[in-house]
């Protein structure tokens, strides 16, 4: 009788523990929406600088268009490379913003494939295990064999 105890307390805390690891599995997949929110808050934000700061855009056209300064024409010229310097810079640092919310949205991926497949596994374990205590099959080597897996 202690034989069969021990064999059934093996299928429970089996049970027990593949229903938390699912739930976890579920919750983590049920929040792929927030991993992604903040990255579209700042490639949006990252998109909306990047048209004001374009080329020929509003920031470029009044910093380059020097109306109301009056400098001598080297001073002037050296100014608007200066300008279009930082223009340039920021441009570059917004394409790193863009490459790395690209990375981000893959990592996203890659992680939201990994628990899906294991909370496949898990489901699979599961009808195999029902399937064997259904059979009657030697039950507590099967709850043995799943746990070692």
């Amino acid at each position: 009788m202690p034989k069969a105890r021990n064999g059934q307390r093996a299928r429970n805390a089996t049970s027990m523990t593949s229903d938390a690891a699912l739930l976890a599995a579920d919750r983590v997949l049920g929040k792929e929406s927030d991993y992604r929110s903040n990255i579209r808050r700042i490639q949006a934000a990252a998109c909306l600088l990047a048209e004001r700061i374009s080329h020929r855009g509003d920031v470029e056209t009044a910093l380059l268009s020097g109306d109301g300064v009056k400098q001598d024409e080297e001073t002037l010229s050296a100014e608007k490379e200066r300008m279009i310097g930082f223009l340039t810079e920021q441009r570059d640092r917004l394409k790193d913003i863009a490459k790395g919310n690209v990375t981000r949205n893959r990592n996203v991926d890659t992680f939201l494939t990994a628990v899906k497949d294991v909370r496949d596994e898990i489901l699979v374990k599961q009808q195999e295990r029902a399937t064997v205590q259904e059979n009657g099959n030697g039950g507590a080597a099967a709850a043995s064999d799943i746990l070692e897996d």
